[in-house]
């Protein structure tokens, strides 16, 4: 069933950090946050700012779990969803700095396991989203059974590839531009082949690790962090839900 977001939650504001320093601009920021909830009609926003490598504000606004009014907090945690493209992609130009991979080799010869195409396609073109390959919308029922749905749990990169292995490319790579989840999905099982790592394992080390990411981790259906927010979908109206797929939480 739908709920209605809470009218009062613009008061429910956790503050972190607020350097003494910026007090004007802080007071001012404050007061858009909560124009930002509403205009985004979504349970909580939560910010951080930096100024020269340090933490100057973060605030949150609004509830971690509505349903049993948790606050947001500086320490929630939330899904950066296909953001996380941009980190497969730093993670696959260290393996380059490294000098263990070729941008523009042909990624049959990374992955000699994987399905032949119709053409070969290279690293670079599956980052850039020109190597042809489909996304959700170009799949079949059994593909979108998979993916949109949810009800498929894939414990590795390696499981997650028999959504879409065997669909043929949807042109010939390097010669249009089509935005796809998939191709970033198969960089990162290249990742784990050069690598000798699962993707996960990998990103931990080489880039959450060194940059001090303590609360930055992979994505599973069972919770990570009591911190994480709840995953909820919003209607054209003022109200949620937790998140479904026709009906099945």
């Amino acid at each position: 069933s739908w709920d209605e977001l809470p009218n009062h939650r613009k008061f429910e504001k956790t503050t972190g950090i607020s350097n003494s320093n910026f007090t004007d601009q802080i007071q001012v920021s404050s007061k858009k946050l909560e124009v930002l909830l509403d205009s985004l009609n979504v349970p909580s926003v939560s910010i951080a700012i930096g100024v020269d490598n340090k933490i100057i504000w973060s605030e949150a606004v609004g509830y971690a779990d509505s349903n049993k009014k948790i606050k947001a907090t500086p320490k929630t945690t939330y899904r950066i969803g296909s953001t996380s493209k941009a980190v497969t992609s730093v993670a696959i130009m260290t393996l380059v700095e490294q000098n263990k991979l070729n941008l523009d080799q042909s990624v049959a010869d990374v992955l000699p396991d994987y399905p032949t195409k119709k053409w070969k396609f290279t690293t670079r073109q599956l980052l850039s989203h020109t190597a042809g390959f489909p996304d959700y919308d170009d799949l079949s029922i059994r593909g979108g059974f998979y993916t949109l749905l949810n009800f498929k749990q894939f414990n590795t990169v390696e499981e997650g590839l028999i959504v879409f292995k065997d669909v043929p490319l949807l042109f010939k790579p390097g010669k249009q531009f089509s935005y796809s989840s998939f191709a970033t999905v198969l960089a990162s099982r290249i990742i784990e082949k050069i690598s000798g790592n699962d993707f996960l394992t990998y990103l931990d080390h080489t880039i959450f690790q060194p940059l001090k990411m303590d609360h930055t981790y992979g994505d599973h259906s069972i919770k990570t962090s009591e911190y994480e927010a709840e995953f909820y979908q919003t209607s054209s109206g003022n109200s949620y839900r937790g998140w479904h797929t026709f009906g099945i939480p």
